[in-house]
């Protein structure tokens, strides 16, 4: 009988791993043995670089640094805004359109102007516009839209009623249309101020007094009583202010009411009264605001003529500008309105003059359109 002994080994070598990294399994041709827990070299011992760089790596250690991170590329805005009419262009490769429109704000009312000792009203602030903001995918925009930005209200005469602000429209084939609507323009000033102008309403424009309608806080703001401040709106335009018609409490005028999207009312006139006291003009509301005033400050009433009010800040962010200031009313010649920012900011009411001239309306700021697409 023959017995084979195989020998067993007492102990195995190991050697240290060298495996190759490459793109394929490949079988090697080494009869070495290594342990389980070996650690495998993979990267090198460099420590990434700055995005952009690189250094090359090897089939034999995968370089930490050979992955390029690219630096990034700027998403490309195009933004246009529109302060007369015009037609706008899609840009290439454009995914979302934001679109934002305001009509225009109304114009302010002149003031009163009666001698000897009548009381002589101060003329109302006109009314703020409004409009919207909406976002669109750019896919469902046709190449082109139509844009007409709507005009501001016109000066009131003396005694005369400032005009209403007009509206802003975007149209285009396929879509729908949309619009901004204007400011109601302010009273003239009488043997008492005039009413405020109404503001503009996210469903229509102010008619005079008369604010737009858009239901709850999209409404225009009512323009104020006589010698009262305009109300304010969150979407809608800010009422004018009253123009004041009783010079003997000294002062400013009211001012007027303001709007968080919509532009600001105009300011009151000042008025006189007897031909012996003044008051000087209101402030114009405020643009991002629900806090009446804060607009072009009212024109002072103690010179002679009086000084007309400042007009109201523009806004170039997309929202409502603020109202033009009231003038002061004089005992000689009232200062004029100023005209309302823009966008959609109403225009400021004259001072009532007792024997002299009384003061011009300010104009209402116009409409304007801005797109940005990226």
């Amino acid at each position: 009988m023959t017995i084979r002994v195989t020998p067993i080994p007492s102990t195995i070598d190991l050697v240290t791993p060298a495996f190759t990294l490459g793109t394929t399994n490949t079988a090697g041709a080494s009869a070495s043995a290594v342990s389980a827990d070996s650690t495998l070299l993979a990267f090198d011992t460099t420590v990434p670089a700055a995005i952009g760089t690189a250094a090359a790596g090897s089939a034999v250690v995968t370089a930490r640094r050979d992955h390029v991170h690219g630096a990034g590329v700027a998403a490309t805005v195009d933004f246009q805004r529109f302060t007369s009419g015009g037609t706008w262009t899609k840009p290439a490769g454009t995914t979302t359109v934001i679109v934002s429109f305001l009509g225009a704000g109304g114009g302010g009312g002149g003031g009163g102007e009666f001698g000897g000792t009548a009381d002589s009203g101060g003329g109302a602030g006109g009314g703020g516009g409004t409009g919207g903001d909406l976002i669109f995918n750019a896919a469902d925009l046709p190449a082109t839209l139509v844009i007409s930005t709507g005009s501001g209200g016109t000066s009131g005469a003396r005694s005369g009623n400032g005009g209403n602000g007009t509206e802003t429209t975007v149209t285009g084939t396929g879509f729908p249309t949309l619009t901004g609507y204007g400011g109601g323009g302010g009273a003239g000033g009488g043997g008492a101020g005039g009413i405020g102008g109404g503001g503009g309403g996210i469903g229509g424009t102010a008619s005079g007094t008369t604010p737009g309608i858009g239901g709850g806080s999209f409404s225009g703001a009512d323009g104020g009583a006589s010698n009262t401040a305009g109300d304010s709106s969150a979407y809608g335009g800010g009422g004018g202010a009253g123009g004041s018609f009783d010079g003997s409490t000294g002062g400013s005028s009211p001012s007027g009411g303001s709007s968080i999207w919509g532009g600001g009312g105009g300011g009151a006139g000042g008025g006189t009264a007897n031909n012996s006291a003044k008051v000087d003009g209101g402030a114009g509301g405020s643009g991002r605001s629900f806090t009446s005033g804060g607009g072009g400050a009212g024109g002072s009433s103690a010179s002679n003529p009086s000084d007309p009010g400042t007009a109201g800040a523009a806004s170039p962010e997309g929202f409502g500008a603020a109202g033009g200031g009231g003038g002061g009313g004089g005992l000689g010649t009232g200062g004029n309105g100023a005209v309302g920012g823009l966008p959609s900011g109403g225009g400021g009411g004259g001072g009532g003059g007792s024997t002299g001239y009384s003061g011009l309306g300010g104009v209402g700021g116009g409409g304007s359109v801005q797109i940005t697409a990226f």
